[in-house]
């Protein structure tokens, strides 16, 4: 009987714990160190700057400890009045509050008990998960504990590169025939990226990486005494898309913010991007970091599907001059319009919780919502869309922009692909650069490479999108590989 009612009360426990905003104030107690931490260590501030920002560091962190304190001490106090009362009632012992603390046995069953209904408590809350990304309380403290703090972000990368030193081969990885996709968001860029991954020879982050994508050999270690499996679910794009754990995704660009988002990220848009040797030599490490943590060891070229890689094509073309480069395009004002459904979508998700919000700037993904930010490419900062995203002439005019831009600078091996000659040809379009060992992947895609049903928008501005369609034929004309 003793261990039941530890086994209750310890449930108990647990529950509280969650229900109360304990995790919010060890965040704010985290949050607080680390902003101290940086001012020490800051070489702008001045001594009587520093002491003034650390006098007011100390008082937060002692509101904070106070406020868990006594929330600490009201869950204690919950257990023991429950407790009391199965004792009241006759069901508990009068002695088991002692014998749980002094029985080592007792301790580590409610060890135990405890940290395995805090890992299945989400699947007993929950009947059905709509999106990968629908996170408990604790999986939105981790969250934010890894990528939510630069400084921790950047300690998990240098940790786990320290860690693995000779492990890994940078040089080597630098000479692979990896694959970067990169183009306008809704060009089937996502589909693409799945048909490569399906081949089993390319290694990309996926859903399992998160949220510590910058030491995937660390956390792949960490993570397995946990690992858990999840049926496909429909993304939050609501676009038919299906994703677990083991899916492929966009999150290669959290290196690129943690270390020098500065250079790129605006406030109100997001500029070309010329990172410095020293930051794509470690871009080459990352990328050799996340091939030593593949799970088959076929896996030995690198898979990427970044849509802010455009505003550095460049560069990742000089880092590894073997890769292929694959920018999608399509129709211009069926891209635009999807867009513009995305961007009312998601301001509608990230309005209902801000947790979206915050963890579409933590992987930098600015494509589209409240936090949208457009590619800027013009030096002096000018050359914005005249609209408002709202508007489906935004879209078009962002369609022609980056397109304009990436036929002028992209790196002269790059591939152009029409998304409606890879939804139409799969295995001809794919059988351009797949060779022909993975054609399985390509034949597999006939059934899910689908046009999407056409969209006939309102309001739109015809000289725009005469212009657009213009560059559009340029593109499948001269680019493509329909003209080949």
């Amino acid at each position: 009987m003793e261990y039941l009612i530890t086994c209750v009360l310890t449930v108990f426990a647990v529950e509280i714990f969650f229900r109360l905003p304990i995790h919010k104030s060890f965040m704010a107690i985290n949050r607080t160190a680390m902003d101290a931490l940086l001012v020490m260590r800051s070489k702008e501030l001045s001594d009587d700057q520093k002491q003034a920002r650390l006098m007011r560091a100390s008082l937060q962190l002692f509101g904070s400890t106070i406020k868990t304190a006594f929330m600490l001490a009201c869950l204690v106090g919950a257990v023991v009045g429950l407790y009391y009362l199965l004792a009241f009632i006759g069901i508990a012992g009068e002695n088991l509050l002692s014998e749980l603390t002094a029985n080592w046995t007792l301790m580590g069953v409610s060890c135990f008990i405890g940290v395995g209904y805090a890992f299945i408590r989400p699947k007993l809350s929950r009947r059905h998960c709509k999106s990968t990304t629908e996170y408990n309380g604790f999986s939105k403290t981790l969250h934010r504990i890894a990528l939510g703090r630069a400084f921790i972000a950047r300690t998990s990368y240098e940790l786990e590169s320290s860690l693995m030193g000779d492990k890994i081969s940078p040089d080597q990885a630098g000479h692979g025939q990896h694959v970067f996709i990169a183009g306008l968001a809704r060009a089937g860029t996502t589909i693409l990226m799945r048909t490569f991954f399906q081949s089993g020879d390319f290694r990309s982050l996926t859903y399992r990486d998160m949220p510590f994508v910058l030491m995937p050999n660390l956390w792949l270690k960490l993570s397995r005494t946990f690992r858990s499996h999840k049926e496909e679910v429909e993304r939050a794009h609501g676009d038919r898309i299906l994703v677990n754990f083991d899916s492929p995704e966009a999150f290669e660009e959290v290196f690129w913010r943690v270390y020098c988002g500065k250079d790129y990220i605006q406030d109100d848009k997001l500029t070309a991007h010329d990172p410095n040797l020293e930051i794509r030599d470690e871009f080459k490490r990352y990328v050799a970091l996340i091939l030593a943590s593949a799970d088959d060891n076929q896996q030995q070229k690198y898979l990427s599907k970044n849509n802010n890689n455009i505003l550095r094509l460049n560069a990742i073309h000089s880092i590894f001059p073997n890769a292929t480069i694959i920018i999608p395009f399509r129709d211009p004002l069926q891209q635009a319009a999807s867009l513009l459904n995305q961007q009312t979508r998601f301001v509608r998700q990230q309005s209902g919780d801000p947790f979206i919000l915050d963890y579409m700037n933590w992987l930098g993904h600015y494509e589209f919502g409240i936090n949208h930010k457009p590619f800027c490419f013009d030096a002096n900062g000018l050359g914005g869309p005249k609209w408002r995203p709202d508007n489906i002439n935004y879209w078009l005019q962002t369609w022609m922009q980056c397109y304009a831009y990436l036929l002028e600078h992209a790196p002269a091996k790059s591939i152009f692909l029409s998304y409606e000659y890879l939804c139409g040809s799969p295995e001809e379009a794919l059988g351009l650069f797949v060779s022909r060992n993975d054609l399985d992947a390509a034949a597999a895609a006939k059934t899910s490479l689908k046009i999407a049903e056409s969209r006939t928008p309102a309001g739109v501005d015809e000289k725009l999108l005469k212009d657009a369609s213009a560059l559009y034929e340029q593109l499948t004309g001269l680019n493509s590989p329909a003209a080949k």
